[in-house]
């Protein structure tokens, strides 16, 4: 399989063939051998998808959660090597990954607490300062007297 040789361009396909690398079944130009169904050498060598491309189909699935992300890559068409979409986007895509809520559209969705668990988080804390200043912080048991 062409796709799995790692090569990102026509350069490299022709470095393989001078350097004798070539699969015997593999055509020297296969441009001209498959010129009737020829979309582009990174289509013939599975180059993937830039990341906003990438990132426009992912999110054109309306997958809801990163698990469903996970699942896709390895059932019915994200199995197409066609996609050309990375299933470790967030490897491939460094420079440009901002996580996977970005990556498949989900919207951010914001921590709110209500009155009663912003009074519960303050007594907390409160009492955490207190006691600190009691001198039972994280010393406990053990540490209390020895030095």
């Amino acid at each position: 399989m062409v796709q799995m040789q790692g090569m990102k361009d026509e350069a490299d396909w022709l470095r393989m063939i001078s350097d004798g690398r070539k699969n015997r079944y593999w055509p020297s130009d296969p441009q001209s051998m498959y010129s009737e169904e020829w979309v582009s050498w990174d289509d013939f060598l599975g180059t993937p998808l830039p990341f906003e491309e990438a990132r426009a189909i992912v999110r054109m699935l309306h997958l809801e959660s990163q698990d469903e992300w996970w699942a896709w890559p390895t059932t019915g068409p994200g199995r197409d090597p066609a996609f050309r979409i990375p299933c470790r986007p967030h490897d491939f895509y460094q420079d440009d990954w901002q996580g996977y809520d970005d990556w498949l559209g989900i919207e951010a969705v914001p921590l709110i607490f209500n009155e009663n668990a912003q009074r519960a988080w303050k007594e907390g804390q409160d009492a955490e300062i207190k006691r600190e200043e009691d001198g039972d912080g994280d010393e406990g048991e053990i540490g209390k007297g020895q030095a």
